[in-house]
């Protein structure tokens, strides 16, 4: 379901759906993240020992409301932190060695992941992004400079 290799996914224990405040009371103090210390209610997702938390909540946050009634939006949404977070797990479990900055190395991993998952979830969109690309945003752009044409006026300059 999550289209990942399983040799991934190997030592990951749990992975925890929760809220801000619930992990407020779980896990009092503030971890690295990054070259930031966080308190882990107020971030998306959390790495732990084996464990990944997502905080809903604050996933979808900065997110309209409305925007998240697609399915494929909010899976996205998701996908983003679920993947960062697998990342982190995979750096730890398969490439232990030092790199300078752990959230780049999440990122890379997110990004192959996600791509991954995204191209065989929902194939179809790719064919709806391409025809618009092509037939219907040249249209679109056409319109709207022509629109614009019309709204600009000349003013005479100085004699």
């Amino acid at each position: 379901m999550l289209h990942i290799p399983e040799k991934y996914l190997e030592g990951i224990k749990r992975i925890v759906l929760t809220n801000s405040a619930s992990l407020r009371s779980s896990y009092r103090g503030k971890y690295w993240s990054g070259d930031r210390r966080v308190r882990p209610g107020d971030s998306r997702g959390m790495y732990l020992k084996g464990h990944i938390f997502l905080v809903l909540d604050q996933i979808f946050r900065e997110y309209p409301e409305v925007l998240l009634l697609l399915p494929s939006i909010k899976t996205y949404v998701i996908g983003e932190v679920l993947y960062h977070e697998v990342g982190h797990h995979i750096h730890k479990r398969e490439q232990p060695g030092y790199r300078d900055n752990k959230e780049v190395v999440a990122d890379e991993w997110k990004e192959k992941l996600l791509t991954a998952f995204l191209s065989k979830r929902y194939w179809y969109l790719a064919v709806v992004v391409r025809l618009y690309a092509k037939l219907i945003h040249p249209v679109v752009l056409k319109l709207t400079r022509g629109s614009k044409e019309k709204n600009v006026q000349c003013e005479p300059g100085p004699a």
